[in-house]
């Protein structure tokens, strides 16, 4: 916490105590400090005046408790989060309510929307942990339809929410999946920044929205996506967190071969190298770049472009003509595993064993930004691991679109294009960075293997209620048919033949006649 006040012993106890929760934070939650601005005081103080702060009301700037104050405002504006990977994402663990329940959401720099699965989730399948559940936390508030917070962005509206007073979503995403729910409000926790924003509760889901070891997504774009023509729009969590916990609007990241790393807040020089190279972004709401053209060993492949940096997308999407001309070159200038190549071109969906010496010989694609440097993407990134199954098998991580004419129009480059490097998205400053990548696989967070939480046998009724309500039913309705069968069985008359037909059955008497008798 913040300590304010004057000097005097009680003072210097808090300070005191203060350093050593400081070394507690940043040894749980890799909480990164600036070297250099810790030492000098005067920066720590320019800081901390750029940023808004109220400063510490001592005499002398240069004491150890005035330095260990600033500090302890710098230590707050940024956190490091590890980044967990799967074969087609890249994510990392939040809390969602109070008590936090825990959810792995994929890491998404192409939209910015917080939304988890909940518990009245009829059609997302089986994930990672059980669903939120708003039953068990004490912070949890819905957004009603009546509100002013509800319907006025374009994913927002009551008709799609199952629950007749709050307030509904749904989205959809450029590989055609869709979700939809209830939009809430609760306590969200990202490593150890907690914020209190809006989220969304997946009630719907189509089945190729998340894999199994997704639980949701978490957007850290900017929320002008899915603003309104009076420029409304839910915060985001980079705004709860900026509006909240004063922390800079800028975020770093690099992807391992295992997972990668995050810093909230600051720029990560520590695992970066060479310079670090910042374009404009075009417009402000993707993180949209102009790319001048795409080369491979000097020869031109594509011209002026407009493409999305998207980590929640694993593949890199050009324009058909720079993927055809990217496809040829590689098969023209090609020394080792040609046939492999022609193979992956002719079945975009193929999976084919590389040698690391045939990897090695291949190219790099090198992607030339418009105002920055550029940047070369070799064959051990563009020859996408980890997709078929075995570590040695490889599919083509690039895919031809029609897309770049306009930034309405973007093509999207995903994890296979990003992995090289570690990249800076500043929203204070309208712009995206990168440099290469250095140290990023020793920063693996270790998040165990994914396996959902055993519900039990109410659990499991409650997942499958729909199936055993309308097996029910069924039953109910054919036991119904079947008793009225057996019923009108043994109450239907024999039936009598016609009168004509009768036969009787009691045998006729004989008629006796007496003979009289003549007796005397």
């Amino acid at each position: 916490r913040r300590v304010h006040g004057g000097e005097g012993s009680n003072l210097r106890m808090k300070s005191a105590l203060l350093l050593v929760g400081l070394a507690y934070v940043s040894a749980k939650h890799s909480v990164h400090m600036n070297r250099h601005s810790r030492e000098n005081s005067e920066d720590l103080k320019q800081y901390a005046m750029q940023k808004g702060f109220d400063l510490p009301k001592t005499n002398d700037p240069n004491t150890s408790m005035y330095k260990s104050m600033l500090s302890e405002m710098y230590t707050r504006q940024k956190a490091g989060i590890p980044i967990g990977a799967e074969p087609a994402m890249f994510y990392i663990e939040v809390g969602v309510g109070s008590p936090k329940q825990a959810f792995r959401v994929n890491l998404d720099t192409g939209s910015s929307t917080l939304a988890v699965f909940a518990d009245k989730c009829d059609s997302c399948g089986s994930h990672c942990h059980n669903y939120f559940d708003h039953k068990d936390s004490s912070s949890f508030s819905q957004i009603e339809c009546d509100s002013q917070d509800c319907c006025w962005t374009s994913i927002c509206t009551c008709a799609v929410s199952p629950f007749e007073s709050e307030c509904g979503f749904e989205i959809g995403y450029a590989d055609g999946s869709r979700v939809s729910g209830p939009w809430s409000r609760e306590t969200v926790t990202v490593a150890s920044l907690s914020v209190s924003m809006p989220f969304g509760r997946i009630t719907q889901s189509t089945p190729n929205f998340e894999p199994y070891n997704a639980d949701g997504i978490i957007g850290f774009a900017k929320k002008s996506i899915n603003q309104d023509e009076s420029g409304q729009a839910f915060d985001t969590f980079m705004d709860a967190a900026h509006e909240q916990l004063q922390i800079p609007q800028v975020y770093s990241m690099c992807f391992g071969n295992g997972g990668g790393q995050m810093l909230i807040g600051d720029v990560d020089h520590d695992h970066m190298s060479g310079t670090l190279s910042y374009m404009n972004v075009l417009g402000n709401d993707f993180f949209s770049v102009y790319v001048s053209s795409i080369t491979i060993s000097g020869q031109q492949m594509s011209s002026l472009h407009v493409a999305i940096i998207d980590s929640g997308t694993t593949l890199w999407l050009v324009p058909t003509a720079a993927y055809d001309a990217i496809t040829s070159q590689l098969i023209n200038t090609c020394v080792l595993g040609c046939d492999k190549l022609q193979v992956l071109f002719s079945n975009g969906n193929a999976c084919v064993e590389f040698t690391d010496e045939e990897i090695e010989s291949l190219p790099d694609i090198v992607v030339n930004f418009q105002q920055a440097a550029s940047a070369p993407v070799p064959a051990s990134s563009y020859l996408k691991a980890g997709l078929c199954g075995s570590d040695s098998s490889r599919t083509f991580g690039i895919m031809g679109t029609s897309c770049g004419t306009s930034t309405s129009d973007p093509c999207i480059y995903g994890d296979v294009m990003m992995a090289p490097f570690t990249w800076v998205f500043d929203m204070d400053n309208n712009q995206v960075g990168f440099a290469t990548k250095q140290n990023c696989d020793e920063q693996i967070g270790d998040f165990g293997k994914c396996k959902p939480k055993k519900k039990g046998f109410l659990g499991w009724l409650r997942d499958h209620r729909t199936v055993i309500l309308a097996v029910s039913i069924s039953v109910l309705v054919v036991s119904g048919l079947l008793y009225g069968v057996l019923v009108c069985r043994r109450r239907r008359p024999t039936p009598r033949p016609p009168q004509s037909q009768v036969v009787l059955r009691t045998p006729l008497m004989p008629t006796v006649v007496a003979e009289p008798t003549n007796k005397l």
